[in-house]
């Protein structure tokens, strides 16, 4: 058997060992995964004086604020359920300061219209 064989055998199995020792003895909660943890986004589009901007806003679960036009505030209200799990469909649009000449308008669109 060559050295570096046994070499690196010997290294896997600290680094299987270690992780074995590094786990938690209880499950990881939900709120912990890393699957969990991950930031999710949806795609959401603004349109205002013939304009149109397309941007991806993280999902946090609350009140996002998506873009301003000078005193105008434009944000979406989030809902409770990730986007992996169709929560994007829950989102709405507000907008608060804005003349009626901006008029914005805003709504979710599939993920690659923000692409």
């Amino acid at each position: 058997m060559k050295f570096s064989t046994v070499l690196g055998t010997f290294a896997l199995s600290t680094l299987e060992a270690y992780r074995a020792y590094a786990s938690p003895l209880n499950s990881v909660s939900r709120g912990q995964s890393l699957d969990e943890r991950a930031i999710e986004y949806c795609c959401v589009q603004v349109k205002y004086s013939n304009k149109v901007k397309n941007q991806f806003v993280p999902w946090f679960g609350d009140t996002e604020d998506v873009m301003s036009i000078g005193a105008c505030m434009v944000s979406v209200v989030q809902g409770r359920t990730r986007p992996s799990q169709g929560g994007c469909s829950e989102w709405k649009g507000t907008t608060e300061l804005c003349s009626a000449e901006l008029n914005p308008q805003v709504s979710i669109q599939p993920a690659n219209i923000c692409q």
